[in-house]
């Protein structure tokens, strides 16, 4: 027989050896076919559990793989939600700045009107009426600032 018989023709060689086997074939041409079939048994099986080992290697790679895209995905959403209150926190930023800068508009024009008056009017204006428009003008700027004062 050869040495260099593959798997399937080792086979289908020990199912015809044992077709044609009768009490006269030699025990050493049984042997013979009986330790390469043992050897290729042997190699087979080594084979398979190197394939297992392989295949057990790779499905733990797969879940730790999976585990790192699902912390992943979780980050990705964190940061997506921190993202949507950021930009909340930014529209409420923007208008709050519009808010205040037409208060500084308004407080200016307050400023502006009061110092017209006592240079147009001098001493004509009273000081009361001077004083009320400062306090009104102070009063209306600090509401839209949100800012306390001691006397409140």
């Amino acid at each position: 027989m050869s040495e260099s018989l593959n798997n399937k023709e080792l086979i289908a060689v020990g199912h015809e050896l044992a077709k044609a086997m009768t009490s006269d074939t030699p025990i050493i041409e049984i042997a013979k076919m009986m330790s390469r079939l043992a050897e290729r048994l042997d190699c087979t099986t080594a084979a398979l559990r190197e394939t297992a080992k392989q295949r057990d290697a790779l499905a733990r790679a797969w879940d730790a793989q999976d585990d790192h895209i699902i912390q992943q995905a979780d980050r990705i959403e964190s940061l997506e939600n921190t993202n949507t209150g950021l930009g909340k926190a930014l529209g409420a930023a923007q208008k709050r700045i519009v808010e205040l800068e037409n208060s500084h508009i308004k407080l200016r024009e307050s400023a502006a009107a009061i110092h017209n008056t006592i240079r147009l009017d001098g001493a004509q204006t009273s000081l009361a009426v001077i004083l009320n428009a400062a306090k009104r003008a102070h009063d209306e700027s600090t509401a839209v600032a949100c800012i306390s004062t001691k006397e409140e």
